[in-house]
């Protein structure tokens, strides 16, 4: 059997991205590989030895059921160095592996085993680490991400416990194929770009659109690539998208020149919100870049997806620049791993809710949490009531900073036949008045609940990046009554994490990133910091005043809530 690219991933365990119950699209990791396509599924397997009738292909037979006794585990004799393996029969960029570890109660003997990353190519061995963790013994499903993807045809575990037992009861591996660049969407095809300098020769210009033509010739007189001149140093080439994605991946074919150094060795791959190709404005995908071959075509993933307008390849060689293509990959999704806000679980509580009206203090808006049943003491009927002769009513959340929501689910009341049939929402950041969603230019009906407890999801595309979010029933039984859920991120792209300040108050924000208008000796905006023990800025001229902080490229595109 030929060893080829065999690739052992380290990694460490966290929940899966999917949100159980309210998730109804496909999901993806950090690399936009989706994790309900597994690619190891009813593969070839081995493992170093077989318990029983355990044998290593239960582990990709598509049964995720953790208990031994129903014959969906893997098991190994004990022994030291305990290796289970898939061979996934084709070459992919692995991106993330899903496993789900044993649930019996006696199960007490996978809990220490560690997934290695090793990439073998013929007689090399090259290894790379993704993370590191333990395997819970709960019968859980969960999703590893790698750092960096690695093009491999094999995925191995190895279990590191001294005398252990290896047993996995399902593993799913996730990634992109080799070739995916092919026939996925490329946001740079024929988008403007432009560069440092254009190399001239006979007449013909090589400008920077001939990287963006679709056409991944090698050979520069075909008026397939682009080339610089050596007039500066160093030299870029930049793409502007025409809109504003999340890119995790860049592919780059190279110019065929075997009989000169490599041209494209050296170089920073960068995204940013700004034309302005400086570090102020741009956020690196993945770090320096050393080494490329001549007529290569090579996949870049960025360690975090990054949202940006503008793709910026400079080059650090002092020498001629020249690419054949570049193709960028990515998301045009805000949020790519919704979660629910808190509302069925009172994360959200009950102060952040307002309505413009409710039948009596029982049936307030603070009652409008998804699958909610009601109390007795207090006495809270299960839902928000609006009062009948309110003509225009509708229920508000303060979402206490700006969000990203993916998503609306809703219900009726529990206990009656009452619900909204359809709705539109209204959003509004601070400052600004509510504005409603449009589609086509025209405000948006939802249709929502024909039931009491039937759970109707719609799907924000574009999202709402807001604070406030409001609800507006439009046309409803009986009364106007409802329960739901917001789905969305509460800050990046992957998840709820809570705010966090900025560096205002502890000096993170340096004085030099701080200007204003206009300011004397004793009032300047350094000492506009929260808590400080100086008399704050006040502007000499009132008039037009104004106060401004320099934030990093990376807050560049939030919005922020100032006090």
């Amino acid at each position: 059997m030929t060893v080829m690219n065999v690739i052992l991933l380290l990694v460490i365990l966290h929940s899966c991205c999917c949100v159980d119950n309210f998730d109804t699209e496909k999901c993806k990791d950090r690399f936009g590989a989706s994790l309900d396509e597994n690619f190891a599924l009813f593969k070839p397997t081995w493992q170093t030895s077989t318990k029983g009738d355990a044998v290593a292909s239960r582990a990709v037979d598509g049964n995720t059921n953790p208990y031994f006794g129903n014959l969906s585990c893997s098991q190994t004799d004990p022994a030291n160095d305990l290796v289970w393996q898939v061979d996934l029969q084709e070459d992919i960029y692995v991106t993330s592996v899903t496993i789900t570890t044993r649930a019996d109660q006696y199960w007490s003997s996978s809990d220490s085993y560690h997934v290695y990353g090793l990439l073998v190519n013929g007689g090399s061995l090259q290894e790379w680490k993704c993370a590191e963790g333990f395997f819970p013994n709960t019968g859980e499903t969960k999703s590893v991400t790698c750092h960096m993807p690695k093009k491999s045809n094999k995925v191995r575990i190895q279990l590191l416990k001294p005398e252990g037992i290896l047993s996995l009861c399902e593993v799913e591996v996730h990634g992109r194929k080799f070739d995916y660049y092919e026939y996925e969407v490329n946001y740079a095809l024929r988008q403007t770009g432009r560069q440092s300098t254009v190399f001239i020769e006979d007449k013909n210009p090589y400008p920077a659109i001939l990287a963006l033509n679709g056409d991944r010739n090698t050979y520069l007189y075909d008026s397939s690539c682009m080339h610089t001149s050596t007039a500066s140093y160093p030299a870029y080439w930049s793409v502007d998208l025409g809109k504003v994605i999340t890119v995790n991946a860049v592919t780059l074919t190279s110019m065929d020149l075997p009989r000169y150094l490599p041209r494209i060795a050296d170089f920073d791959l960068r995204i940013g919100f700004a034309e302005k190709n400086d570090d102020e404005n741009y956020e690196n995908c993945v770090g320096h870049i050393l080494g490329f071959g001549s007529a290569e075509t090579r996949t870049i993933f960025c360690k975090n997806p990054t949202r940006g307008r503008y793709v910026t390849i400079v080059s650090f060689v002092n020498d001629f620049f020249h690419l054949c293509e570049v193709s960028v990959h990515g998301d045009e999704l805000e949020c790519m791993a919704p979660e629910p806000f808190g509302f069925e679980t009172f994360k959200i509580q009950d102060s952040q809710f307002n309505s413009s009206s409710f039948h009596d203090s029982k049936h307030g808006p603070e009652n409008a949490r998804l699958n909610f049943r009601g109390t007795q003491n207090p006495q809270r009927t299960a839902g928000w009531v609006a009062q009948n002769s309110d003509s225009e009513p509708w229920i508000e959340i303060d979402l206490l900073w700006i969000v990203t929501v993916t998503g609306v689910l809703t219900q009726g009341r529990a206990q009656y036949n009452q619900w909204v049939t359809s709705y539109s929402i209204s959003s509004k950041v601070d400052g600004m008045t509510f504005q409603f969603y449009v589609e086509e230019g025209q405000k948006k009906i939802f249709t929502a609940n024909s039931d009491r407890d039937t759970i109707i999801r719609h799907n924000l595309r574009p999202a709402v990046v807001a604070r406030w979010f409001r609800v507006h029933p439009v046309t409803c039984v009986s009364y106007c009554a409802m329960r739901l859920e917001l789905i969305g991120c509460q800050n990046g792209l992957y998840g709820t994490r809570p705010p966090q300040a900025l560096g205002m108050a502890n000096g993170q924000i340096l004085d030099a990133q701080l200007s204003a208008s206009s300011s004397d000796a004793d009032w300047e905006p350094k000492h506009a910091r929260l808590q400080s023990n100086g008399n704050g800025w006040a502007a000499t001229t009132p008039a037009g005043s104004w106060l401004q902080v320099k934030l990093p490229t990376q807050y560049l595109e939030n919005l922020v809530n100032n006090k």
